[in-house]
């Protein structure tokens, strides 16, 4: 199969606004804020983020097979180390065969709405903890296809994409 050449694609990932609010809502509230206890840091309170999602917004590529399968263990692993860890995915038949206990993992399908909904509970566990005198550490997992602007061929390096010239050096 030879590789596609890069094309412009006509519209966003609807996961690449989520992510980006993410960063934005959780990451900017502690940045802008001075700890609870600057002279000495509390226990620290983890919190984990994990969407897994098959699909591709590029309707000529094959949905993935095992990104809801990646996300489901990361989910059991940050759930034993965490004080909450969320999980947003949409198992396809073969996982939910796999996993017989899903609806015991309270997952949520990862929409646009529901990611905003996630990142709106952690923050408000966050600012709690915070508010306690810990630490609070957030873990994100996205494990899907990369929200990319364009598609790029085979052989292009991967560090730069097509619509800017490649790097340079000085």
């Amino acid at each position: 199969m030879s590789p596609r050449p890069y094309r412009a694609r006509p519209r966003r990932s609807p996961h690449t606004a989520a992510i980006t609010a993410l960063a934005l809502c959780i990451g900017g509230s502690f940045l802008a804020e001075e700890p609870a206890h600057a002279d000495t840091p509390g226990p620290d309170a983890r919190f984990a983020l994990v969407i897994g999602w098959n699909q591709s917004d590029d309707d000529e590529l094959e949905p993935l097979r095992y990104a809801d399968d990646d996300a489901i263990r990361y989910h059991e692993l940050f759930a034993a180390i965490t004080t909450q860890a969320l999980l947003l995915t949409s198992p396809d038949e073969e996982t939910e065969a796999l996993v017989p206990d899903f609806a015991a993992l309270a997952a949520k399908v990862p929409t646009r709405q529901n990611v905003l909904d996630a990142i709106q509970t952690l923050r408000t566990s966050m600012q709690r903890a915070k508010a306690q005198g810990k630490r609070p550490i957030l873990y994100f997992v996205y494990s899907s296809a990369p929200p990319i602007s364009t598609t790029i061929s085979a052989s292009a390096s991967p560090s730069w994409r097509p619509s800017s010239p490649p790097p340079t050096r000085a």
